[in-house]
């Protein structure tokens, strides 16, 4: 897809939460992770169609990707996920335009079913 920032601005529509990890331990010494929000961000959500299932540990897992275009942030990286239509997806890659005005977000959603 090619970025004309005329064209591409409009189909920013939809409402992204981007979320980061904060790791500690909790009080028994474990380790514990709680998620906050990093940014509410307008984007463009593409659903790549690409549907995978694996069996994990005796589970069948269910995988599904989505590409999200948003403007360029400099703190989004891979250890963050987004919040999209109540669904929680891991950003598994970034990508910058070749202008700098945009990001691409390559998402994975696992939804495990028996």
């Amino acid at each position: 897809m090619r970025f004309n920032k005329k064209e591409e601005i409009g189909k920013l529509r939809d409402r992204i939460l981007v979320e980061q990890v904060t790791r500690t331990a909790s009080t028994t010494g474990y380790p514990a992770e709680t998620w906050s929000t990093l940014a509410t961000v307008w984007g463009m959500v593409d659903y790549k169609g690409i549907n995978r299932e694996n069996v994990d540990g005796g589970k069948i897992t269910a995988k599904s990707q989505i590409k999200v275009v948003v403007r360029y942030r400099d703190d989004i990286t891979e250890s963050m996920r987004i919040t999209y239509n109540s669904k929680k997806y891991q950003v598994e890659n970034v990508q910058i335009s070749e202008d700098n005005l945009y990001l691409m977000l390559f998402c994975s959603y696992n939804e495990n079913y028996q």
